[in-house]
């Protein structure tokens, strides 16, 4: 019960996460999605919120919020590796400066 409830919730920062790109890019350009959000306003809904309730079942269908979840981490992971081994170098650097210095 408590992954099914931890996945929907993923889920939804992932739809969240998709509908604020979605609108963040300049779709103008294309009519095709202007007439699908016209028809959606003109049916009394809004088309951001059918978006979201459309990604949310996406991802709970297909599992890939679980992909995305295991990728970011990854990632994270990774950059928290280099970042690290980048500062040990550069203390490491000032330590051998500083010995230097004092010989």
């Amino acid at each position: 019960m408590k992954e099914f409830v931890f996945s929907v919730i993923w889920a939804a920062v992932c739809a969240w996460v998709c509908t604020q790109l979605l609108v963040w890019v300049d779709l103008t350009r294309f009519a095709f999605f202007l007439g699908i959000a016209n028809q959606i306003s003109q049916w009394g809904f809004s088309p951001k919120v059918v978006c979201f309730l459309f990604f949310a079942v996406l991802f709970l269908a297909t599992g890939t919020h679980k992909l995305l979840g295991t990728s970011l981490r990854i990632v994270i992971g990774w950059a928290g590796f280099i970042i690290s081994f980048i500062l040990i170098l550069i203390i490491c650097w000032y330590v051998v400066k500083w010995l230097i210095s004092c010989l």
